[in-house]
């Protein structure tokens, strides 16, 4: 009977292990951000610069274990570049535009995510295509996707 409480007590130390070192553990579920877009508003009043557009492309620079369009039926293309680096193309379906939440990424920590990472909007374009100056919109990691 002398056995039974070490090993009781070798499992609660063990299961008390596992659930302090969750957080850096790679079997954890990954936490989420999402990259959002949206318009400038106009210096001189009356709204902002450019329509909401319709495709972006954009780079990501951190890590991450993977990215969903959060407009659903939107087409979406990722090519991994150099190091943690991966462009992002994100067209919203027919007849909609992408506004607000972009996609949302799989981080291994959200807080990190948020504070050490970058996102830089390279394309925008149009309903018709036709390409919109980046300038006339912010893209942004959030730990919540904005209401």
């Amino acid at each position: 009977m002398s056995g039974r409480p070490a090993v009781r007590a070798a499992v609660a130390l063990v299961a008390a292990l596992g659930l302090a070192s969750g957080c850096d553990d790679p079997m954890a579920p990954a936490q989420s951000v999402f990259v959002t877009l949206a318009t400038v508003p106009s210096p001189f009043g009356g709204g902002p610069i450019a329509a909401s557009p319709r495709a972006v492309n954009f780079l990501w620079v951190g890590q991450q274990s993977g990215f969903a369009a959060s407009l659903s039926g939107s087409t979406m293309f990722t090519q991994a570049l150099s190091g943690d680096t991966v462009s992002v193309v994100v067209i919203a379906p027919v007849g909609q535009v992408l506004d607000g939440a972009v996609v949302r990424v799989s981080v291994p920590d959200a807080g990190l995510a948020t504070s050490g990472n970058t996102v830089r909007l390279l394309q925008a374009a149009a309903a018709d295509y036709s390409l919109v100056g980046v300038l006339s919109y912010t893209m942004k990691i959030q730990a919540l996707p904005p209401q």
